[in-house]
């Protein structure tokens, strides 16, 4: 049965494809030619049939069953010939139902196209094909003619391009920092939804703007500029941070790295990451601006404020704490606290750490206030000090504390003149005759002699807690209490009355008392004299007078009584008239301004004392007689002095303390300048004699004993560093030429061999010929600043080194360029000799060689080993660092021993790179000598692969992108040459007429600046441009006399057709231009919808030209081709009426450059 429906299919495929061949009268000689090009063109349609790479079918249209399928179709579904033959075609379909419909839609239609079409193989598995089915009249039967694609592979490919592309795009709208693609003007392509975050501006309103509207105006030139310079390199790299505008107007800070991947097909575009750095911008300049308010409060204050840590160690000194102990801030930094200056105690006694209450306040976090203890200054002098210790806390734990203290040793020798003062006015109180007493006006005894006391019978306390009342009984009371009203009131009174004693007995008295002012106090003072004998208390009075003048004239002091106005002088006792130079006479009515230097001074003091603003002691300078100055100290108090507000003032002459303070702060001025010199170890240089003195510090520094060196110029130098010698020896005779002081840095060597840094200072003096006589100078040990210094550099280095492999790893997809950098790094960052990158294979199992750095020769390229395999493969199966102290004893384990001899390794170093817990690799570090590494070093080799491993990752994903992009690519253009070729042939062009003006019309295209993404639709539109006549039957399409006007009409329907079949494909929606609108009209009469002059698309204008010219070019069924002159005639005569004018001219430019340098094709 099979059989003979196999025979059944054949008899009838012959009948179609031989139909033509009978014998019909030979009319013409262009019959017979005729005829003979369709038995050609039959048979090559059967060979083109039978070794088509895709699947055909041909089929019944009135019954639906199988006629014939070529072998692939065959071979696709796993079907022999004569088991489908004579079957309805939708017995192989997935789904027989669907397919019914369909193939009626078919027959309806004439044409159809499914892109997923599931067909049922023999073994009941499905198979994706893609199908384009078309109907045709053969006679007067139909046939289906329906193409297939096995396209389970493609289907298989775009599901994991798509889930690769979801998880990229998955990656980049997640991603903190935001991604955005400029072309080379610089307007945004693509950008990230972290953009919408960071900026406020949705993808659609930055897609198509300019990159740089929203750029800050002071950052906007320095934008540019970069751009500039990154658009004229291609993969080149740059970065930097600017202010852009917020969406709600706020300008914000971002930081930006771009690189150039205008020439990387999968992105044509400058790359830019960007992130907000904002809060980070504002926190530093918040910070700057406290540690600068910080500054200016420790700097402004006129205590000393000083800074410890946890352990005691200073960390940091204002400059008045510097100025009162007499260091530079780095010499005291970092040293013991109370080592340096709080050792001993004011007595001299040793004071113990533990006992201090700083360290007390640094174990309890206690706040503490000492108010008299001694701090101890660099030259080794104690001063006393008050200070209050705070305890800095952070979490409640105690980090250190501040210290802030003043100096009082000028409050002490105030308060000790005070307190002799004190004891020079008692003085003078006690050896009043009478009593003498001084009460305010709440009756409470502010001062008394003791004269008072004896005669009360009181003691001082008791005599406190007592008023002036209770000394009195009877009317004599009232009297007193009138008296005392009287003398508040009108300045003064007196009265007689019986003082009464403690023991009760009575004393017949004379009061006198005055109204005076005192320290901002009204008072009353007086005297009360005994009237028992008043003869004798006269002359008691008389000899206390006596007694008085005496004093006052004897005193040491010299006494003034002034007023204070005009600072007339009222009284002068005998020492002020010897002091000054005057006689009494003289001094009487004189004014104390004509005898001060600096009368505004004391005009200016003498008013705030009056208003209680100033101290009583003042210090001036006065003129004597003879225009002599001397210094003075004048101790005021103001008095009633004959009825009227006068000053007491006791005059003391202090030129010669003044002078001798003089000669301390010159002394000091000296020996703060050799403070200033001396650091630490000191020395000098007798250079007529060439002797040197050193310090036992210097000889520590020098790490030598006395003795042991030759104390002189050439001794020293021969203890510098050789390479610093030259330069020392040359300071030293600058100084010596120049009399300038000198400085330099250099090194020394010690007896063991080791080095030290230090610094030498030094002053020149010279004799009185001018000739140089001594050198002074000091020794710095600064050995562990230096390697700090050192140290603090490599770890910038190393940041530093980091910052450009992160960026590299950013900017740049390529390995190789990624892992040069990282390995560049890498050598000069571990002073390595060399260093490579092996990646590791996974389909292989093999390590090969990917990126070099250092090596003297290529052999390192040749690397490739089992992933178990040598010192590299340890590294990569324990999955950590192999180290191999000497390579020449592992040489067995070392498989490219031989391969690598010429470099003359010693070490080597192996770390994976471990990405996502997936070994990428191996980094190897080489070096031609030993290397112990520290901690330091073997982290920051963990940490740059790590980083190496981000780049292998990066990198990886982005290939495996690459390639699927590009197989789609490859599978779009194999569908569409595929459909070209099936077109050709069945319109029954001139072989290759497609493919010609394909080429052609890129060429033109090129000619006219299209880009490449321009003119890859330039192809699919060119391959495709007649696509529409598979909707146009067969009778029209071939048919050799004139189109009836209905059959032109359809014939014109083919641009339409094509716009129907291709829009609904997502991948061409770009190349339609040219099949919709080839057949449009410069003037506007083409169709399909008369488009005219730029109205029509300038792919759809170029192809118009080449397709016409290559046409009337070739020879064709119905006519011979013209002559390419003709041709060309043609195309210039139809310029601006069927041809856009520009595209005839450079075509036929080019024609004429075809025919001057031959043809390209």
């Amino acid at each position: 049965m099979a059989a003979r429906s196999a025979d059944a299919a054949k008899r009838t495929r012959n009948q179609v494809i031989m139909k033509n061949d009978s014998p019909k009268p030979q009319k013409t000689k262009i019959e017979r030619a005729g005829k003979a090009a369709v038995r050609e063109s039959e048979s090559r349609y059967r060979r083109l049939f039978e070794s088509a790479p895709d699947g055909i079918l041909i089929v019944d249209a009135e019954t639906g069953t199988i006629v014939d399928a070529n072998p692939r179709f065959l071979a696709m579904l796993g079907y022999p010939l004569d088991e489908i033959a004579g079957k309805e075609i939708w017995r192989i379909h997935a789904d027989a139902q669907s397919a019914r419909r369909a193939f009626a839609g078919l027959l309806e239609k004439g044409f159809v196209r499914h892109n997923h079409l599931p067909l049922k193989k023999r073994g009941g598995q499905l198979a994706q094909v893609e199908c384009v089915g078309i109907v045709y009249r053969d006679g007067k039967r139909k046939f289906a003619q329906c193409g297939f694609r096995d396209i389970d592979e493609q289907v298989r490919a775009i599901e994991a391009l798509a889930e690769r592309e979801r998880r990229f795009r998955s990656m980049i709208e997640n991603s903190y920092d935001a991604i955005a693609l400029l072309n080379a003007a610089g307007n945004v392509v693509y950008a990230s939804p972290a953009g919408v975050r960071i900026t406020g501006f949705s993808m659609e309103e930055r897609i198509g703007r300019s990159g740089f509207e929203l750029v800050h105006p002071l950052d906007l030139e320095n934008c540019r500029r970069e751009f500039a310079r990154l658009v004229q390199t291609p993969f080149e790299s740059a970065s930097l941070q600017y202010r852009t505008r917020h969406k709600n107007g706020a300008w914000i800070w971002v930081e930006v790295a771009a690189t150039n991947l205008l020439d990387e097909p999968a992105v044509e575009a400058i790359v830019v990451n960007y992130r907000d750095i904002t809060e980070r911008r504002q926190a530093e300049a918040a910070l700057a601006e406290a540690q600068k308010l910080q500054n200016l409060i420790l700097e402004s204050v006129g205590e000393g404020i000083h800074g410890l840590d946890s352990e005691g160690r200073i960390v940091f000194e204002n400059e008045a704490s510097l100025e009162m102990f007499g260091w530079e801030a780095k010499e005291m930094l970092g040293q013991n606290a109370h080592a340096l200056t709080h050792h001993h105690r004011a007595d001299g006694g040793v004071y113990p750490a533990e006992e201090c209450p700083i360290h007390l306040t640094l174990r309890d976090g206690e706040t503490r206030r000492v108010a008299d203890e001694a701090f101890f200054r660099k030259d080794g002098s104690s001063f006393p000090v008050e200070y209050t210790c705070s305890a800095m806390k952070d979490d409640g734990t105690v980090t250190g504390v501040v210290v802030s203290f003043r100096d009082i040793t000028e409050r002490r020798r105030i308060e000790d003149e005070i307190r002799e003062e004190k004891i020079f006015s008692d003085a003078i109180i006690n050896s009043l005759p009478g009593t003498f007493y001084l009460f305010d006006e709440q009756g409470r005894f502010l001062r008394w002699n003791e004269n008072f006391e004896t005669v009360s019978g009181y003691s001082a306390e008791e005599i406190k807690r007592v008023g002036p009342l209770d000394f009195f009984e009877g009317q004599d009371k009232e009297l007193i209490r009138q008296r005392i009203g009287q003398a508040f009131g009108e300045s003064e009174a007196e009265v007689e009355a019986e003082f009464v004693s403690r023991d009760g007995s009575r004393t017949p008295y004379y009061f006198s008392g005055k109204r005076v002012e005192l320290n901002g106090m009204t008072c009353l003072i007086g005297v009360g004299v005994d009237l028992t004998a008043r003869r004798r208390a006269e002359q008691a009075l008389i000899k206390s007078e006596k007694a008085y003048r005496d004093l006052f004239n004897n005193a040491s002091d010299a006494i003034l009584i002034f007023e204070p106005r005009d600072e007339i002088i009222l009284q002068a006792n005998a020492t002020a008239c010897r002091l000054y130079g005057f006689e009494y006479d003289e001094m009487i009515g004189k004014s104390l301004k004509s005898l001060t230097r600096n009368v505004d001074r004391g005009a200016a003091y003498i008013n705030f004392f009056l208003r209680g603003e100033a101290s009583s002691i003042f210090e001036s300078a006065h003129f004597k007689k003879d225009g002599e100055e001397i210094a003075v100290l004048v101790n005021s108090s103001l008095i009633e002095y004959e009825g009227r507000q006068a000053v007491l003032a006791l005059v003391r002459d202090v030129t010669d303390r003044k002078r001798a303070e003089e000669a301390l702060k010159k002394s000091e001025a000296r020996l703060s300048e050799a403070q200033r010199i001396a650091h630490l170890g000191n020395w000098e240089w007798n250079i007529p004699s060439n002797v040197v003195w050193w310090s036992d510090e210097n000889y520590r520094i020098f790490g030598l004993r006395p003795g042991e060196l030759e104390l002189t110029l050439e001794g020293f130098l021969k203890t510098v560093h050789p390479e610093d010698r030259a330069m020392v020896a040359d300071a030293v005779n600058r100084a010596l030429q120049d009399g300038v002081s000198w400085s330099v840095h250099h090194r020394i060597i010690l007896p063991d061999g080791g080095q030290r840094f230090i610094q030498e200072r030094a002053v020149v003096e010279f004799d009185k010929n001018g000739r140089p006589a001594r050198m002074a100078g000091t020794t710095l040990d600064v050995t562990d600043r230096k390697r700090a210094e050192e140290n603090i550099q490599k770890q910038l280095g190393r940041l530093k080194a980091l910052h450009e492999v992160d960026t590299a790893i950013t900017g740049s997809f390529d390995t190789r360029t990624s892992l040069t950098v990282l390995l560049r790094r890498a050598t000069t960052e571990l002073g390595a000799d060399a260093a490579s990158v092996l990646l590791l294979s996974p389909n292989l199992n093999l390590l090969e060689f990917a990126a070099g750095y250092g090596f003297r020769t290529r052999a390192i390229e040749q690397s490739s080993l089992r992933a178990d395999e040598g010192h590299a493969g340890r590294a990569v199966m324990q999955r950590s660092l192999v180290r191999i102290a000497d390579l020449e004893e592992r040489r067995q384990l070392f498989p490219r021993a031989s391969l690598l001899a010429d470099e003359k390794f010693v070490c080597y170093f192996g770390v994976p790179l471990i990405s996502k817990g997936t070994v990428k690799g191996v980094l190897e570090i080489f070096h031609r000598s030993p290397l112990n590494p520290d901690p330091d070093w073997l982290d920051f080799l963990q940490t740059l692969a790590d980083q190496a491993a981000i780049a292998v990752e990066n990198a990886q994903l982005f290939s495996n992108l690459q390639q699927s992009n590009f197989e789609l690519q490859h599978a779009y253009d194999a569908t569409i040459e595929g459909w070209s070729r099936a077109l050709d042939l069945r319109d029954k062009e001139t072989e290759g007429h497609t493919q010609r003006v394909t080429n052609m019309a890129i060429r033109l295209g090129r000619k006219f600046g299209l880009s490449n993404e321009e003119l890859r639709y330039v192809r699919w539109g060119g391959l495709l441009h007649d696509i529409g006549k598979m909707g146009v039957p067969d009778a029209i399409l071939l048919k050799k006399e004139a189109l009836t006007p209905e059959e032109m009409t359809r014939m014109k329907r083919h641009p339409a057709f094509a716009y129907e079949m291709l829009s609904p494909i997502r991948y061409l929606k770009n190349a339609l231009d040219i099949p919709y609108c080839h057949h449009e009209k410069w003037d506007g009469t083409g169709y399909p919808r008369g488009l005219k002059g730029e109205q029509i698309p300038i792919p759809a204008r170029i192809f118009a030209v080449v397709d016409v010219y290559d046409a009337l070019t070739s020879d064709r069924p119905y006519r011979d081709k013209w002559e390419r002159e003709e041709a060309i005639s043609y195309i210039r005569e139809q310029a601006g009426s069927r041809f856009d004018p520009d595209i005839v001219e450079m075509f036929l430019r080019m024609i004429e450059d075809d025919l001057a340098y031959g043809s390209p094709g």
